[in-house]
């Protein structure tokens, strides 16, 4: 139905519409994280973010271009939620407290930054304007993506995210994909050294 609304207007509307339900949830959850962020490590949370995000992923692969009104809304505070769990994975490691990597609550936690990255990932594939929305959105992601990755501890560092966001960027239409590749060999050639 979004989708084959002619007046832009229109469209917009009806995506606000239909993403009213998980805007208003979205809003509660930041609102309650501002004042403590502890609130964004409670199970029911995490797993309402990963429905949201799951929604938002949906209703983007339909409408391509025509959803960034909505993932402008989000965009800001999904990097941010992401580097929250990724610096509480990495104190988790850091602290090599047993099993806590196989809990359920530490499990999901690189879920939603999955589901963010896949999001982003469906937006920026199906957007009309790649570079135009790439110079906007991926430069908002460089310290978030790349510099969380870099601060990590090696345990927590997760190759898919850079994966995610080199083909995102769609390989040099933004500066500092180089930045990705620098990032991946350092990784690597740090794998290497700590084996032998």
């Amino acid at each position: 139905m979004i989708q084959v609304e002619s007046n832009p207007q229109k469209k917009d509307e009806c995506l606000q519409k239909l993403m009213e339900l998980s805007n208003q949830k979205w809003a509660e959850i930041v609102v309650q994280a501002r004042q403590s962020v502890d609130f964004l490590k409670d199970q029911d949370v995490i797993q309402t973010m990963l429905n949201i995000l799951q929604t938002n992923a949906s209703v983007v692969t339909s409408l391509g271009t025509y959803f960034l009104s909505q993932i402008t809304l989000i965009f800001l505070d999904m990097l941010n939620v992401c580097r929250m769990y990724s610096e509480l994975i990495s104190n988790i490691i850091a602290e090599g407290r047993p099993f806590a990597s196989k809990t359920s609550y530490i499990k999901l936690l690189p879920l939603v930054k999955g589901e963010t990255h896949k999001l982003i990932e469906i937006f920026m594939n199906k957007a009309e304007d790649q570079s135009q929305i790439g110079k906007q959105l991926v430069s908002l992601m460089m310290d978030l993506v790349l510099g969380d990755y870099t601060r990590n501890v090696p345990d927590a560092r997760e190759s898919e995210v850079l994966s995610l966001f080199e083909s995102s960027t769609n390989s040099g239409e933004v500066p500092g994909c180089n930045a990705i590749h620098v990032t991946k060999i350092k990784n690597k050639l740090g794998c290497v050294i700590k084996k032998f």
